[in-house]
């Protein structure tokens, strides 16, 4: 979990190697700088890695597009919860703080708005 500045984690069920710390340290230093950007701060955003086994798919769905990123938001709380069954990076990372930031917006609106910013 995150508090300010200084990451908690939970990891039960999983040895937390090198790379493993390394990636979530950069994942969270992404998120701060993003959440800083937007105006966020006062929002308490969580980054949660889940099982690929949680999410379903219609049979439809190709292999390769089988992944999840997406976020929780509880906005009477101003937190969020960014799950997600693969390694993050900044654009999805943008893409899901977005959300919070302008909810309600569509998805083709927040995918230009990620577009727009990631180009700054």
């Amino acid at each position: 979990m995150l508090c300010d500045n200084v990451i908690y984690f939970d990891c039960r069920n999983s040895a937390i190697h090198d790379k493993e710390m390394n990636t979530l340290k950069d994942n969270y230093q992404t998120l701060f700088k993003w959440r800083s950007k937007l105006g966020l701060n006062e929002w308490s955003i969580y980054l949660e890695l889940i099982s690929p086994h949680q999410v379903k798919y219609n049979v439809d769905v190709p292999n390769e597009d089988r992944y999840f990123i997406g976020i929780e938001i509880r906005p009477r709380n101003k937190i969020g919860v960014i799950y997600h069954d693969v390694d993050l990076y900044e654009q999805a990372i943008v893409h899901e703080l977005l959300h919070v930031k302008y909810f309600g917006k569509g998805e083709d609106w927040i995918n230009e708005k990620t577009k727009e910013l990631l180009k700054q």
